[in-house]
């Protein structure tokens, strides 16, 4: 951290894989769209990680990345030119237009941050000598009081309560502390079976889910291991090797049981609520985990192709830029007064709002039509409602100004130094930005959860975090 500036974690062989997958790309049906996706990805690297820093902002933009350009490698897998990917048959245009948005938020939020490095860098300036004066056992007790407070919160409010999407939106807290447990044991190895076993019962618990959040324990491990990173060397990639192939395992499996667990746990009432106990669910899991790997080779091959199609997220892009502005004109702005009067005014102040209604929206714009089908929750993404809104050039410009947001939430986030350990503030700071990170979520959801999210981690959370870092740093104190 000399000078209080940013240094940037060399890549070293990261950069031989890189060269590899530009010669790979070359040998694709998509050599263009497979390069420029290694570049993308190589570009976001260079430029957002970072020594003795969590790399937050990677993973961060991680998703949007995946998002964009995930689906090349599903038409490089079934030999298919990406424009013809789709019935829309406008891949390849939207591939280009949709990467152009992100490169434009990677633009916005690399200018905005410039004037941040210094405090960014003071950050985390002596982060091992301020990690030792944590209490691992303090951490593990507020996380594990927290998730009983959640649990309690969420069987005992209704969908539609605002006390139930506060209590959402606490869950952040035990987030920041899971990273803060992680960034701790990546730095001091201390008790480290007890680390392991901890997220062990994490991943175990969290399939406990409609959605699949067993990817959050995973990230926040990942983020705490890359904090310690100083350069990339083969050391690096043997490490972090079998937990990528270990999230791609789960990734499989978790593709190949989600529709026939879902109906389990809600009891086949096709509504997204658990209606059996913890144990059953997880014996249940474990059972179609099982069949999961006795699958037949064209069930395998359906699974593969579903997750190609979740996991990048240019299908209903695709459809809007085949429709708009040939069928449907560019609505020039107003989408995005909705978008922001919907989620950021309140319903006592607005009751006439109406229900949010992601379906309709993609049937408005696209040729999809889902018929009444209430339990899917496919949306726009909120890259291709500012496609919508304003046109390939314009929605570059939106998407800009979206990268300054996420500066301006990582300046608003640095503001809650000295009041709170640095070490936490930086996972703090990983709560704030997790919402801002998408391409495939719709603009209510995204501009909802950035603002009411942050307003709550950084307005009226801020006491109670200054008391936990007090607590949990202790020698400190």
């Amino acid at each position: 951290m000399q000078n209080r500036d940013i240094q940037r974690v060399p890549l070293g062989p990261l950069n031989m894989l890189f060269l590899l997958g530009y010669l790979l790309a070359g040998l694709s049906i998509n050599p263009l769209e497979t390069a420029w996706m290694v570049f993308t990805l190589q570009l976001t690297l260079r430029f957002f990680w970072w020594q003795k820093i969590s790399p937050i902002l990677v993973v961060v933009l991680l998703f949007p990345w995946l998002e964009v350009h995930f689906n090349v490698l599903e038409a490089n897998y079934f030999h298919v030119d990406l424009k013809d990917l789709f019935p829309s048959k406008t891949g390849g245009k939207t591939y280009w237009i949709a990467s152009g948005g992100y490169l434009a938020v990677l633009g916005g939020l690399r200018l905005g941050l410039r004037k941040l490095f210094p405090v960014l860098a003071d950050a985390m300036c002596s982060v091992e000598s301020s990690l030792r004066q944590f209490s691992q056992y303090r951490i593990l007790i507020l996380i594990a009081g927290l998730h009983i407070l959640e649990s309690v919160a969420i069987s005992s409010l209704g969908w539609g309560s605002v006390f139930r999407q506060l209590a959402t939106y606490f869950s952040g807290i035990r987030i920041a502390l899971m990273l803060t447990l992680f960034i701790h044991y990546a730095h001091t190895k201390k008790r480290g079976w007890l680390i392991w076993s901890f997220l062990l019962v994490e991943l175990v618990l969290s399939f406990y889910s409609f959605f699949g959040s067993w990817k959050m324990p995973v990230v926040l491990f990942v983020l705490g291991l890359g904090a310690t990173i100083e350069r990339i060397r083969t050391k690096e990639i043997v490490v972090f090797t079998p937990i990528i192939l270990g999230v791609f395992a789960l990734t499989f499996v978790w593709q190949s049981v989600k529709m026939d667990y879902r109906m389990l746990l809600n009891n086949e009432q096709r509504a997204q609520s658990i209606q059996i106990s913890r144990e059953e669910a997880l014996t249940s899991f474990f059972e179609l985990s099982k069949q999961a790997f006795q699958a037949t080779e064209q069930e395998r091959q359906t699974v593969v192709s579903s997750t190609f199609r979740r996991i990048g997220y240019l299908e209903y892009y695709a459809g809007a830029v085949k429709n708009v502005p040939q069928q449907v004109e560019h609505t020039n702005g107003s989408l995005l007064i909705d978008n922001l009067t919907f989620a950021l005014v309140p319903r006592f102040l607005n009751p006439d709002k109406g229900v949010k209604n992601d379906l309709a929206k993609v049937e408005e714009f696209t040729d999809y039509r889902f018929g009444e089908n209430p339990y899917s929750s496919f949306s726009l993404g909120h890259y291709c409602e500012a496609y919508i809104d304003w046109g390939p050039l314009g929605s570059v410009l939106h998407l800009f100004v979206f990268g300054l947001l996420g500066a301006v939430l990582v300046g608003l986030t640095m503001k809650l130094r000295p009041e709170v350990h640095p070490v936490l503030v930086w996972s703090i700071l990983f709560v704030v930005m997790t919402p801002w990170g998408t391409m495939q979520q719709d603009a209510i959801t995204v501009f909802g959860k950035v603002f009411w999210n942050t307003l709550c981690q950084l307005v009226l959370f801020k006491p109670l975090y200054m008391r936990i870092s007090r607590f949990i740093s202790p020698n400190e104190s």
